[in-house]
């Protein structure tokens, strides 16, 4: 992130340089003036990644960079559950992305969006009779929350969501529309 005051630092040297061109041009001293045209090369160069890079990395009127969520390559297969075992067996990037979505269809499917761990171990069985150890399949679900495909009940270990739930007390976006 580049604040205003370094953008227009950059912009003013072009402009310098573009002036002691011309002025060194007009003096017919030619070495001063290529001088001045390989400073201003590199000034303009910086610009242009200056401006490539915010463009990238937007900045919020908070200061706060606003860093774009960019689809990991490998991802955007999506939900291989369809395709024959043939095909998936030999697809080295999704094989943790299926354990992932069959977590995410159990919470959904048998827990209604929310669920324990314990949950998750009997749902993944009953559905796809998958045997996982817990301590790995904690660390699954600790790597979805932290990627915001799950969340975590606050005042609740060991229980996620497939939703954020708000915090016991306070009204759901829904009750507040209503004034319930």
């Amino acid at each position: 992130m580049f604040v205003d005051e370094e953008v227009e630092f950059v912009k003013s040297q072009i402009a310098h340089h573009t002036r002691s061109i011309r002025y060194h041009e007009g003096r017919k001293d030619e070495l001063k003036a290529r001088r001045h045209r390989g400073i201003l090369r590199r000034f303009e160069e910086i610009l242009s990644k200056i401006e490539l890079f915010n463009e990238q990395f937007p900045v919020h009127p908070n200061n706060e960079i606003a860093i774009r969520k960019i689809e990991p390559i490998g991802g955007r297969i999506g939900n291989v559950e369809d395709l024959p075992e043939e095909i998936r067996s030999q697809l080295v990037s999704v094989q943790y992305d299926e354990l992932e979505t069959q977590i995410l269809t159990v919470i959904n499917k048998r827990y209604s969006g929310i669920a324990t761990i314990d949950e998750i171990l009997v749902g993944l069985w009953r559905e796809h009779n998958d045997v996982h150890q817990r301590d790995v399949l904690a660390t699954k679900i600790y790597r979805m929350v932290r990627k915001e495909f799950l969340h975590s009940v606050a005042g609740r270990k060991g229980v996620y969501s497939t939703k954020p739930i708000e915090e016991a007390g306070e009204a759901t976006s829904e009750e507040k529309a209503t004034g319930e």
